[in-house]
């Protein structure tokens, strides 16, 4: 059995629409933007944790890792034990993946949920395994963070639990690998569909397997840009 529960807090570290949509311009003023948004705060509310939303106007540090690990020490200050740290662009994400990462941290262990670009859509780490002088120099916005945090944590003799992987979205092609049938929200599932019929309308057949340019995410939760 796990010990009692620790206070663990729910952290949603996202751009808010306007914001983002100036970031990743292939979304610009789309009904997916917003959906996007609207599903990551119904898992957090559903999840029952206490949660905190850190968008631009809250975020303090001069790059992404600087804002990053200022938002999470901010959360320890108040008081939390853990905290499970979660964007706004994984469609898959689901309430069950918070549930788990809260057991796991019960247990004593770290929580990692990689993405599919070499970053992670969720992290949970109790106040002892967060070292807020090494994230700083993780390379955030990079293919290797994900390895990077993973192998930091294990060096320094932390159990890590690892999630199952999914996909986020930081490029149009990234709509195409989705697998509609396992996003449980209804709303972000038409929304989504409705951008893929029009891009296949809008840019035919290799649109799917194209890197569509977008500026330097500066705020994103550290994936790949």
């Amino acid at each position: 059995m796990p010990p009692p529960n620790k206070k663990t807090a729910l952290l949603l570290f996202a751009l808010s629409p306007k914001e983002e949509g100036r970031h990743k311009s292939f979304l610009g003023k789309t009904t997916l933007l917003y959906s996007l948004n609207a599903h990551a705060k119904s898992i957090a509310k559903e999840s029952g944790l206490p949660f905190f939303h850190f968008d631009e106007t809250k975020q303090i540090g001069t790059d992404f890792g600087s804002r990053f690990a200022n938002a999470i020490q901010s959360i320890y200050d108040m008081g939390f034990d853990a905290v499970i740290t979660m964007g706004n662009d994984s469609p898959n994400l689901s309430v069950a993946h918070i549930q788990k990462a809260v057991k796991e941290l019960q247990c004593g262990k770290a929580v990692l949920g990689p993405s599919f670009d070499g970053g992670f859509y969720l992290m949970g780490l109790s106040k002892e395994q967060f070292n807020k002088a090494s994230f700083l120099n993780f390379s955030w916005n990079s293919v290797t963070v994900y390895s990077e945090l993973k192998n930091h944590l294990e060096a320094h003799g932390h159990r890590l639990t690892t999630l199952n992987m999914l996909h986020d979205i930081d490029f149009l092609s990234d709509l195409g690998k989705l697998s509609l049938n396992d996003i449980s929200n209804p709303q972000l599932r038409r929304a989504i569909q409705a951008l893929l019929n029009n891009g296949v309308h809008s840019f035919g057949y290799n649109f799917f397997y194209t890197h569509e340019a977008v500026s330097l995410i500066t705020f994103n939760k550290g994936s790949p840009f």
